[in-house]
């Protein structure tokens, strides 16, 4: 004989295993209810349950009645899905008028509130059942059954969750409407139960439509935001011309949603780079806005003017324009969003001047309008900005903490932006799992841990293919000139540096000269690369990286070492002595920025000086110190070199 567990296909049974996964229809949603409320009218009075509070949990049931309806459910789960008429003819005469009332009331709830009251309803039975313990046993029939019903409607989309209201309406409006025609049934439960009006949401189909839009949005899915907004338009003019235009009622609120819809538009082709498509939806919204007078609509229709400007800054900054005439226009976005209080446009404004900051390699600039954007008063109603901006200054502040060798800090920060910006949040959560795998590459590129070097490319690559692949003229040239192969290098810094000064990248530049010095440095030129480091030394040591106002020093060091060999025995030891602190400096910053193979070299060097100068005890603790570095990091092969 068959199991109970068999018959109804619960999960762990062989023929659950076999079945098709379990579908959410609107019958099943009803069952559930109609067990919850069953369990919440049997429960003691001291009990409340977390779904109805004006339940009536004073309500006594027989023996019989239990079984009775224990008896009905299990029929009722073993059937195929039945129609709201057919469940109430089937219930009616089993359940106690209290159950009845109480089950149909919170059907008319789910269509009275919405979408989201099915939403809520269902976290709730997670919590009624599976955390509370309360109500039926996870392990009985009626348990499992909740259990499989509640997992499956998890795991719909937001369409599909919207699609399945749908249904629950048409199953709702269906089964209320005939059987308030039908005659089968009393007197006293038309007074008490089947009273209840259908409610319907004229402007619910439309508003799933532009949920819908907002949801794909989100997710990056332009062309299903884009018919998914279309429909919406086609839903407002039908629902408006059923209505009839003489009810004048009616017509503010359908006006409210097609101005801001238009504007979505607008905003949705100017994502597409589509000035001209976008501009007809604004002028749209910007009329209808200013016949209706409408403030608010119409000061985001204006604002979308401070956005073109910040967008003109942005182009004529890769358009190689001077950096205060892109300033300047940033400045008259400002005021535009200062006179209009919009908030979120401000933050935009002043993360794109960071993002300006950081490529024209003022860092420290970058840094304090990023802790501006952090601490500007956001506040609406005691409600706070969350926008993009906010983890953009938050990823840029962890960057200039990472480069400075604070890592431990760097790390707080993105963890605090995990926090803020969860990853169902794709498109902020997107910048700071970028900006984490960003610093593990560079972390770990210093300190030789390759193989995790090797996963932060691929997980970077996932993110940002174009930034994982990057191969740049500057790399070029370092790679030349670690392979003692410098004069094929020149030509590829050389070139950095023309670009980088044509649009103003003075931080680029200067790093290209600490290149080029190396390089002429190697060709046995110390006097040149030391006027040319002495050229661009404020810019590295004002806004650059530990690692590269390292690098500066070192080969500052070498330069003068290499001036001073030439010189007689007493100017030599001055010249000599004075490159020790220098080195001292050099090696401090290595070690905060963990690039242990630059530090060995650095300490080797200093270890020759301290020879050089016969200082044996100096020497020999630099020595020992080298030692010990070359065991745990072993130099670097010409095979292997590309690694820097």
């Amino acid at each position: 004989m068959e199991s109970t567990l068999d018959m109804l296909m619960i999960p762990g049974s062989s023929k659950q295993r076999m079945s098709k996964e379990e579908q959410v229809t609107p019958h099943k949603i009803s069952l559930i209810v109609l067990i919850h409320e069953y369990c919440t009218i049997r429960r003691p009075s001291t009990v409340h349950s977390v779904f109805s509070e004006d339940s009536d949990s004073d309500i006594n049931l027989t023996e019989r009645e239990k079984r009775n309806f224990m008896v009905m459910i299990l029929q009722l789960l073993q059937s195929s899905d039945l129609t709201l008429k057919e469940l109430f003819m089937k219930i009616r005469d089993k359940t106690k008028i209290e159950l009845y009332t109480l089950f149909l009331k919170r059907l008319q709830e789910f269509i009275e509130d919405g979408v989201g009251a099915l939403k809520d309803y269902f976290q709730n039975v997670t919590k009624e059942y599976f955390l509370s313990g309360k109500g039926v046993e996870r392990s009985s029939v009626l348990g499992l059954f909740i259990r499989r019903i509640t997992l499956a409607f998890e795991k719909l989309s937001f369409t599909q969750v919207t699609d399945m209201y749908r249904k629950f309406e048409r199953y709702y409006e269906a089964g209320v409407g005939s059987y308030e025609e039908s005659q089968d049934f009393g007197g006293s439960l038309t007074d008490s139960a089947m009273s209840i009006s259908v409610t319907t949401q004229p402007e619910g189909g439309s508003l799933t439509h532009f949920l819908s839009f907002l949801n794909s949005l989100r997710v990056k899915e332009y062309c299903t935001a884009l018919h998914n907004l279309f429909h919406f338009f086609d839903r407002k003019t039908i629902a408006t011309f059923n209505k009839g235009q003489g009810h004048g009622k009616h017509q503010p609120a359908e006006e409210v949603h097609r101005r801001y819809a238009a504007l979505n538009l607008a905003s949705l082709h100017y994502r597409f780079g589509h000035k001209e498509e976008a501009l007809a939806p604004l002028q749209e919204a910007i009329g209808m806005a200013q016949d209706a007078n409408d403030n608010v609509c119409l000061q985001h229709a204006l604002n979308l003017t401070s956005i073109g400007i910040q967008a003109f800054a942005r182009h004529n900054a890769f358009a190689a324009a001077k950096p205060a005439q892109v300033f300047e226009y940033l400045q008259k976005s400002d005021v535009l969003n200062c006179q209009h209080s919009q908030s979120g446009f401000m933050c935009t404004s002043f993360a794109n001047k960071a993002a300006l900051w950081q490529m024209y390699g003022k860092m420290e600039c970058m840094s304090m309008l990023s802790q501006l954007i952090l601490h500007l008063d956001t506040s609406e109603h005691s409600v706070f900005y969350n926008g993009e901006s906010i983890c953009v200054a938050m990823c840029n502040l962890a960057r200039f903490h990472a480069q400075m060798g604070q890592y431990g800090l760097a790390l707080d920060i993105i963890n605090c932006a995990k926090k803020r910006f969860p990853k169902n949040q794709i498109q902020s959560s997107e910048i700071w799992m970028e900006t984490e795998q960003q610093i593990l590459f560079d972390r770990t590129i210093l300190n030789r841990k390759f193989g995790v070097t090797e996963l932060a490319v691929l997980n970077l690559k996932a993110l940002n293919p174009l930034e994982s692949q990057l191969r740049v003229l500057l790399e070029l040239g370092e790679l030349y000139r670690q392979t003692s192969n410098p004069t094929s290098g020149t030509s590829y810094i050389l070139e950095c540096m023309t670009l980088a000064k044509s649009h103003h990248l003075e931080y680029l530049a200067a790093l290209g000269s600490i290149q080029l010095a190396h390089i002429q440095l190697q060709m046995q030129l110390p006097e040149q690369a030391l006027s040319l480091l002495s050229q661009h030394m404020l810019a590295i040591l004002s806004h650059g990286t530990v690692t590269d106002r390292a690098r500066l020093l070192t080969c500052h060091t070498k330069c003068q070492v290499a001036i001073a060999t030439r010189k007689p025995d007493e100017q030599k030891r001055q010249g000599l002595l004075s490159c020790i602190n220098t080195l001292n400096t050099a090696i401090e910053l290595y070690q905060s920025a963990e690039a242990f193979l630059h530090l060995k070299d650095t300490v080797y060097l200093q270890t020759r000086l301290y020879h050089e100068l016969d200082l044996p005890s100096e020497r020999n603790k630099c020595a020992r110190q080298f030692r010990q570095l070359d065991v745990q990091y072993p130099s670097l092969s010409q095979m292997t070199v590309n690694a820097l």
